[in-house]
């Protein structure tokens, strides 16, 4: 006897999708801890570096250095790491491509700043500037200089880094997706479901990638307080499931935005990552356009893939319910195309034959027309004796082949050309 219940059916996508989360949640944190014993390891290697410099000085020097000294450079040294850590901390989402620009506009405008630093001194050699003062002016001169080459050759590069790409080819500071793009997918994608069945088809072969605010936004739906709004966001989570294990390359990214709004956080989230957005938003799919983001709208794609259907061909369908105008019976076709039915009003119910007569495209949809299929009924037995009747009488008469001619006395003849007789 099986004493399953009804709803341990229900429990493996749930229990996998919680085994899902929890398996993301420790990644999170051995990350978050890994990163925390890094930052430690560093203020402990700086503080430690400063201490023993300071002692090997002080041990070398008779006199010592002085205590104020020591306590400043100290202090100085936790200033400069704790203002590492905190620039690290404040950037969670760092780019490899904008820290190798920094890196190479940094290079670029130190080998710069050592070139003007010999040109400075070799024009003070010239000058014979050796005075304390004119030292010290010099001094300020290159380390202001300096800086200022730096911070415009980091700035040249980081603004210019796509122009920097033909400088040097094997250097991308872009991140390009190789090879098909990732699909990103909305909330409305989602609760659609139609991609589930897209995905069982093995038609895609592209990444899905699920944001966690479009993850967090299917459970405040699940949250909510309205019954229809509930209903979706369950019904959206249950569909994500579903994605989860029926296609194995799905995966669930957590992209950091100051963003509030999900559609904007989709759009900044394809631009920077390179990603196509799955939506069926006709507003969302406007406005992405507009971006030039790449879209890709469930509707459209549904009705591209749907029957053409000419005049003339004939379907059997199912009259399922009343039109809008008497006498018009509405039916659907295997793709999900409304049919309306001409005289099919008061066969609700039933499975005829129709005939499609003319088809409007609308926006989003397709409506089809058609009428009841009449049969050609054979002729009977009193109709073909008709019709064999008059092709016997037909074939039966004499045929007329000359003329009798008109009689001299009954009038003048008139010549054939009538210029010709005067």
């Amino acid at each position: 006897m099986n004493t399953t219940s009804p709803q341990s059916s229900q429990d493996p996508p749930d229990q996998s999708s919680d085994r899902n989360y929890q398996e993301e949640l420790g990644n999170v944190r051995s990350h978050k801890l890994l990163l925390m014993g890094l930052r430690t390891v560093f203020m402990i290697l700086v503080i430690s570096t400063v201490a023993l410099t300071l002692a090997a000085a002080r041990a070398n020097r008779l006199g010592g250095l002085p205590t104020p000294a020591i306590v400043g450079s100290l202090l100085a040294a936790f200033g400069s790491a704790s203002l590492v850590l905190i620039a690290d901390y404040l950037t969670p989402r760092k780019h490899l491509a904008s820290v190798l620009g920094i890196y190479i506009g940094v290079s670029v405008g130190l080998v710069a700043a050592l070139g003007f630093a010999a040109l400075v001194d070799t024009v003070a050699g010239a000058w014979e500037l050796t005075d304390q003062d004119a030292l010290v002016y010099l001094g300020l001169t290159k380390g202001v200089a300096g800086i200022s080459l730096v911070y415009l050759s980091v700035s040249v590069v980081l603004s210019t880094k796509d122009d920097f790409r033909l400088v040097i080819p094997y250097i991308q500071f872009e991140k390009r997706a190789q090879g098909v793009m990732p699909l990103l997918m909305d909330t409305s994608a989602i609760i659609d479901g139609r991609m589930i069945d897209l995905a069982r088809t093995g038609a895609i072969d592209a990444p899905i990638v699920i944001q966690r605010y479009v993850i967090d936004e299917l459970q405040a739906l699940a949250d909510s307080t309205d019954r229809n709004k509930r209903e979706r966001g369950r019904y959206g989570l249950d569909m994500l499931s579903q994605l989860q294990g029926i296609y194995a390359d799905t995966r669930i990214e957590e992209f950091k935005t100051t963003e509030l709004l999900v559609d904007r956080k989709l759009i900044q989230t394809a631009q920077q990552e390179n990603y196509r957005i799955v939506t069926t938003d006709s507003g969302l799919s406007k406005v992405a356009r507009i971006q030039n983001v790449q879209i890709l709208n469930v509707n459209d794609v549904a009705s591209s893939l749907r029957q053409t259907i000419l005049p003339g061909v004939r379907l059997t369908v199912e009259i399922i319910k009343a039109g809008e105008t008497e006498g018009q019976g509405v039916a659907y076709m295997p793709d999900g195309t409304m049919l309306v039915v001409e005289r099919a009003g008061k066969m609700i119910g039933e499975t005829i034959e129709v005939e499609i007569t003319n088809s409007l495209q609308r926006a989003g949809s397709r409506l089809v027309f058609a009428r009841p299929h009449q049969p050609e009924t054979p002729p009977t037995k009193q109709e073909e004796d008709e019709e064999s009747q008059i092709g016997r009488s037909a074939t039966s008469q004499d045929p007329v082949r000359d003329r009798p001619r008109k009689r001299d006395d009954e009038g003048p003849r008139l010549p054939r050309n009538p210029r010709r007789g005067r």
